[in-house]
């Protein structure tokens, strides 16, 4: 997943920096020109929209969401497995909700457009369901490394328990 990682960085990267630009001029134009932007704020909505959702992606590949485990570390192997199994299936139950009603919502709303720019409010919306998907994908890869790491070392003798 290294390629999608590397565009979704690139993607938030330009939103960023298209972000400060855009907060920098709107503030010029309002405070010295006395002449604002009118759009900016609606452009500057969407990219913090989709900044935040890509970003709750690249946290979740990087280990990066705030986590407790010092529970976890004092478990043997075997029911640390069970719980971290039973922890990602309920995170992912709640992404597939995501996905699911995210979408319907983004496609309920495709045709309707932002006042000023004429955007589609349901591309705006499609962060969050295309952000849940992207992070049930890495979950799922991330899982079955684990899975298969944690049997290999178990067919090889090695293990804490």
């Amino acid at each position: 997943m290294t390629v999608i990682d590397k565009a979704v960085e690139a993607l938030v990267a330009m939103l960023m920096a298209a972000l400060v630009v855009l907060v920098f001029l709107a503030v010029f134009f309002r405070y010295v020109l006395n002449d604002p932007l009118t759009w900016s704020e609606e452009v500057g909505r969407i990219c913090l929209v989709w900044v935040s959702f890509l970003g709750a992606y690249l946290a979740h590949r990087r280990a990066d969401h705030i986590a407790v485990t010092a529970l976890l570390q004092g478990l043997p192997d075997r029911v640390r497995m069970v719980v971290r199994l039973a922890v990602t299936a309920l995170l992912f139950g709640f992404l597939a909700v995501l996905v699911w009603y995210g979408g319907q919502y983004a496609l309920r709303f495709i045709a309707a457009t932002t006042p000023l720019l004429d955007i589609p409010i349901g591309a705006v919306y499609l962060a969050m369901p295309l952000s849940a998907l992207l992070i049930a994908l890495s979950m799922i890869v991330g899982v079955a490394g684990e899975v298969n790491d944690w049997l290999r070392s178990k067919r090889g003798g090695t293990g804490s328990e």
